[in-house]
This record gives structure tokens, sequence and C-alpha cells, in this order.
């Protein structure tokens, strides 16, 4: 995972930090493809404090009758950010303002997830590791996310969405 805008060194909290942004390996090497009221999830590290406002992800194959939701849930399971329940019908890169409006993050580990009402959706993901991967993971109702999940146990895995913070 290429990680962009890395702080400087020292103690306390790194020049530059939180940075204004987060691309996760760009790419398109998989189709990871929704399962009805169930979460794609795939744990990732993320190393620098980021602030952003808008979530983006490539959406290979859209699906315009149900709602879908992308989004970020924390350590302990919380979602920290979200695009919201919203119908993602077209084959596109989409950039979406996070319900919670701006963000930061810290260092650590995230979930990063989309549901969708139906099972047409498909999300353009990158083959890398992650330290977690389910296609169909917990539950969801009407394309959006839950506001927690049970963080999962770790078993290291590959392909993660393709995303970026801004």
């Amino acid at each position: 995972m290429r990680v962009h805008g890395r702080g400087g060194a020292g103690g306390g909290t790194p020049t530059g930090w939180p940075v204004a942004g987060y691309i996760s390996e760009a790419g398109a090497d998989a189709n990871l493809t929704a399962t009805a009221n169930t979460l794609w999830l795939a744990i990732i590290p993320i190393v620098n404090a980021v602030i952003f406002s808008k979530l983006t992800l490539f959406v290979g194959t859209g699906d315009g009758a149900n709602n879908s939701d992308f989004g970020i849930y924390d350590h302990t399971g919380t979602l920290v950010a979200n695009i919201g329940a919203q119908i993602l019908g077209a084959f596109a890169i989409v950039t979406a303002a996070a319900v919670q409006g701006s963000v930061t993050i810290q260092p650590g580990l995230y979930g990063i997830a989309f549901t969708s009402a139906g099972s047409t959706l498909q999300i353009f993901g990158h083959d890398n590791m992650c330290l977690y991967r389910n296609a169909s993971f917990g539950v969801s109702a009407g394309g959006a996310l839950p506001a927690s999940i049970t963080f999962p146990a770790l078993s290291p895995n590959d392909l993660v969405p393709a995303f970026a913070l801004s």
C-alpha cells in the first residue's frame, strides 16, 4: 500500500500532520462484488494522521436500483466516516462528502467497508496485502453501513478496495 503525505521525524506529532489526504494503492486488479445486506470489509493500517471530508472509490459496475454505502471503521469498530446510503449507478470514480463532515483519523488499523441493498455493485480493488478480508462480513440494511461492527481478529489476506480520502 502506498502512503502519501508522511510527516517529519522526531517526538510528539510529526511535522505536517495531519496530512490532507490519503490514497490506497492505485490500480484496478479485481472487482469486489457486494452481497446484498452484508459488508465487504478489509482491515488495513493507516500510518499517518489524515484529515479529510471526502471519500473516493472506483465503481466498476454500478447498481442503479439499490442504495449502497462506503466508509471506514476504527479499531473499536466505530464507523468514523461514510458517504451514506445512495445510488452508485454507473461505472465511475465517485467522490462523495463524508456524512460526518471533516474527519481526522490517527495512525492505526482501520476497516474499509462497503455494502449494498443488492448484489450488483462492484468496487474496483487491488491485489495488495491486508490484515483481514471478508466479502460477506456482518449485516447491513437499506444499503447503509451500520454505526458499529465487532472488529475482527486479524488474519492476513489480499484484495483491498481502491480508495482515497481528501
